[in-house]
């Protein structure tokens, strides 16, 4: 196997001990899930966590992947660490010294300051290994002959001689300080017991790996940085390379280190009067310096803006407030979570409200269950003079509507969605190193062009002033930015009606194109649209979508069957399924886009799944290694598609799926005639019977690339049931054959017998023996409980057929008939004893009325088999 990797977020390698000590200071793996703080942690591990709008699931993967097995395997050696997270602290420290950390505690608002950020002191400089790795003595209470002992104080290891002890089998292995140790989960691998460990095989160090996807398949298209020396394959770099570039080429890890200084940056804490105060004195200050009125209009305000953007090389540094968390810091609106009601908590127009609105033209944001801040929770944005807002789109292509609730005027610039390509061409004509050094800028909100020279390259460019106390809305992939022209505060959301989809999917492949991750699943959630929502303005808006996507699926899943020669149906495509909304929608390795309806794996590495389109690149096994796993069959979309069509109004379902789809529904003729000639060999196999179980086998498994498709391969499911039907006969007929102790059943094990033609080859003398026993032994007892034959046998034989009743494997009918018989006579002959033996004891002979009263119940009572006892009473009376 593998070794372990270090976890990567965007490109960025995470600190695994400050994931750990993030984790589990908040109550471990389990506490975090249910809380739903990952983003919370993600926010503390990560640098770049303003750029990863999924991050809370990202960062629970990574840990997953890269943390989990080490904190089961931590809680069960030292119980003490449920308890007590002291130990961290030193932990943490040693994290937060490395990484130039600074404290988040008593945030009033968080902004963001325009600045080159803090150098951060390389990883393995001076005393910094050394104090991790007592750090880590001290996180699982080691001591100094590596036995855990009470408090988990971190210990210092002094010089030890030469010839070092080596640990016995099942000791925890503790490095020295001095010992050449990497940071990173080699060292908790090291840490562990020889027996927890992945592998113990030698690492060939030459292998590369893509550090992106973490596969080291088509080495020839891994191509290194000449700065890190890092490999990435060129597939997924965002956008993919065509081939290998010629001369001197710098991964994306190297161009984010050395352009992090363009990027918004972490401020100082705020109160809400303090940054106003601090937004009035700016002002004041900035225009009397250019001999201009201390306080401007917005207009003018516009002007200096735009002057500094394209002419001044004066450094201009503002505060910006943004994507502040309504749900901590609280909304501007009233909300029925903080026990508010009335018109306005109400109102549609109420921001927390608008995401998922219902009604005949409801949101599609009110399908996802999850409160994703930003998208469906409000986000606040405390403004300042400059602060500004670059162009972008929203995610997902979303609608967005932005409320300026109190302040100055905020400007906004914006450009139709018909003209966003245009928009994209000049930005890449005026600003060519930039893209060239980072083909995704456009989605990092850090550049703003002038309205003038998109309007100059023919751009169409809107201007709106948002005054205090009205709305901004931006439609579907419309380009917008600006800036405010003073201190305000605002309040902004996405929400989706049923148009959305026109867009959803554009976004879905321009994500792709530059591998960047998602907020959502698309697949999903148009599915359970489909599914829940029955609203018909609904149901027309998205039904050429899902017709798409069933084509799509369609087509690549036809596509991945020369990838993958075995196909399996699964609850979920993740491996390790999340509660919330698609977290059980597996990530592609590759692509970085969620896989809700299919996805493909290999043996080489179980839990690595790659979409259907990058199935191509995943490995370089062969395909009889790899299989294609599937949520949902394409029949299930085409019903899911009627019942779509059944909510539009005047639509003729069948007329509709037929112009849709044609004779084969979402199938090919080729596969159609496949699917025939594979029904052939079925029907042949079932009609002649005795069929080797092998064979049987086979014919299923080589069903499996029809069972995911669409109505077209009912049949094949059909005689997939009849030959899984053969195989659970046989496996009856074997459970039968190994029986023991269990009974079996007369007319079950008959019906197994009976079956014309038998299904498969096997041999049944034995259980049609047990019938023919079992059969005989019922005809007896029959006799034996019949009124009239019943004087032909003694009482004995009575109890030997019992006996050889009970015997038998097979359940007798009359056996319980027959047990209740027996019983009867052998308690009247237990009394009848008693009553003979008091007589010889004692003397004394039992009353005459209750020997009557004993043999009249003999007589009437008894079957009338020969019974000793019955003559002996009669002879006493």
């Amino acid at each position: 196997q593998k070794p372990p990797k270090m976890p990567v977020l965007y490109g960025q390698k995470i600190n695994v001990f400050k994931l750990y000590s993030a984790v589990v200071k908040r109550g471990g793996y389990e506490v975090v899930t249910e809380e739903k703080r990952w983003r919370e942690v993600g926010c503390l591990v990560c640098a770049k966590h303003k750029q990863i709008t999924n991050l809370s699931f990202l960062v629970r993967v990574a840990y997953e992947r890269s943390l989990l097995d080490f904190e089961k395997y931590v809680e069960k050696c030292c119980e003490y660490l449920k308890l007590d997270t002291s130990h961290l602290d030193a932990l943490t420290d040693a994290c937060d010294a490395e990484d130039g950390a600074t404290s988040d505690s008593g945030t009033a608002v968080k902004v963001e300051l325009m600045e080159s950020p803090t150098k951060r002191p390389r990883a393995g400089s001076q005393g910094g290994e050394e104090t991790e790795l007592a750090a880590l003595d001290g996180l699982i209470g080691l001591t100094e002959n590596g036995a855990s002992e009470g408090a988990p104080t971190p210990v210092k290891r002094e010089p030890k001689d030469e010839e070092e002890e080596k640990p016995k089998s099942g000791d925890l292995r503790v490095p020295k300080p001095d010992d050449d140790v990497d940071m990173g989960i080699d060292f908790i691998d090291h840490m562990l017991p020889k027996d927890a460990r992945v592998s113990e095989e030698p690492v060939n160090l030459d292998e590369v790996y893509c550090e992106l996807c973490g596969g080291g398949a088509h080495e020839d298209q891994i191509i290194l940085c000449d700065k890190c020396d890092k490999g990435f394959h060129t597939f997924c770099l965002a956008p993919p390379l065509e081939s290998i570039p010629a001369g001197e080429w710098c991964c994306p890890d190297c161009i984010f280190s050395a352009t992090d200084g363009l990027a918004f940056t972490e401020g100082s804490d705020f109160t809400v009067e303090e940054f106003r105060k601090m937004d009035s004195q700016f002002q004041q200050e900035w225009f009397e310096s250019k001999g201009k009125t201390p306080t401007p209009s917005w207009w003018e305000v516009e002007d200096e803006f735009w002057n500094i953007v394209e002419n001044s090389d004066e450094p201009c540094e503002v505060f910006y407030g943004a994507d502040l968390d309504s749900g901590r810091l609280g909304s501007g609106f009233p909300h029925s979570r903080h026990g508010h009601t009335g018109q306005y908590a109400d109102s549609p127009w109420n921001l927390n409200n608008l995401p998922k609105l219902g009604g005949k033209y409801c949101s599609m944001l009110r399908h996802v269950t999850d409160n994703i801040n930003g998208v469906i929770v409000p986000w606040l944005y405390m403004g300042m003079t400059f602060s500004s807002f670059c162009w972008h789109v929203e995610d997902h292509m979303f609608y967005s509507i932005n409320y300026n609730h109190v302040g100055k005027p905020k400007v906004w610039y914006g450009v139709p969605s018909h003209s966003a390509l245009k928009f994209e061409e000049v930005f890449r004509r005026y600003m060519p190193k930039q893209f060239e050094l980072q083909p995704d800028l456009l989605f990092q909100l850090v550049t703003m062009l002038s309205p003038r020279i998109l309007k100059a390259s023919s751009v169409p460019v809107y201007r709106v002033v948002q005054e205090a106390g009205s709305f901004v809305i931006t439609f579907p992939r419309a380009y917008h930015g600006g800036f405010n022209s003073g201190f305000n505060c605002a309040e902004a959301v996405n929400f989706a009606p049923a148009d959305w989809f026109d867009f959803d999917q554009d976004s879905v492949d321009r994500y792709r194109e530059y591998r960047r991750n998602p907020v959502l699943s698309h697949e999903a959630l148009l599915c359970k649209v489909c599914e829940t929502d029955d609203s018909p303005v609904t149901a027309r808006s998205v039904q050429a979508h899902l017709k798409e996507l069933i084509l799509k699926e369609a087509a690549a899943r036809q596509e991945s069957h020369l990838q993958a020669k075995t196909c399996r149906r699964v609850a979920c495509t993740s491996h390790n399924p999340g509660k919330g909304f698609g977290d059980d929608d597996a990530e592609c390795a590759i692509c970085k886009q969620y896989m809700h309806l299919s996805a493909c794996t290999c043996r080489c590495t179980p839990n690595y799944f790659v979409c259907l389109e990058c199935a191509e690149r995943m490995c370089s096994c062969d395909a009889s290694q790899r299989t294609l796993v599937y949520r949902r069959t394409l029949a299930e979309l085409e019903d899911m598609y009627a019942n779509l069509l059944s909510r539009v109004e005047g639509c003729d379902v069948a007329r509709k799926m037929s112009e849709d789809f044609g004779k084969y529904g979402s199938e090919t003729p080729r596969r159609a005639r496949q699917a025939e000639a594979w029904c052939r060999e079925a029907v042949a196999l079932l009609k002649e019977g005795c069929a080797p179980k092998r064979a049987v086998e086979d014919q299923i498994d080589s069903a499996s690339k029809f069972l995911w498709g669409g109505h077209a391969m009912d049949e094949v499911r059909d005689h997939v049931t009849e030959l899984e039907a053969a195989l659970e006969w046989g496996r009856e007929v074997a459970s039968c054959l190994s029986a023991k102790r269990r009974k079996l059943q007369l007319d079950f094990v008959r019906g197994l017998i009976g079956a014309d033609p038998k299904p498969l080859d096997v041999d049944l003398s034995r259980l049609e023996k047990w019938v023919r026993d079992t059969e005989g032994l019922n005809e007896t007892a029959s006799k034996v409980l019949d009124s009239t034959e019943a004087k032909a046998f003694t009482f004995d034989e009575a109890q030997d057929l019992l006996k050889a009743a009970n015997r038998s494997l097979i359940v007798m009918p009359l056996l319980e008939d027959l047990t209740t018989a027996v019983a009867s006579a052998e308690a009247w002959c237990a009394e009848a004893q008693d009553f003979l033996l008091l007589g010889k004891t004692k003397g004394a002979k039992p009353p005459f009325s209750a020997l009557a009263s004993l043999s009249k119940r003999g007589q009437s009572k008894l079957p009338g088999w020969s019974i000793r006892e019955r003559v002996l009473v009669q002879e006493a009376i």
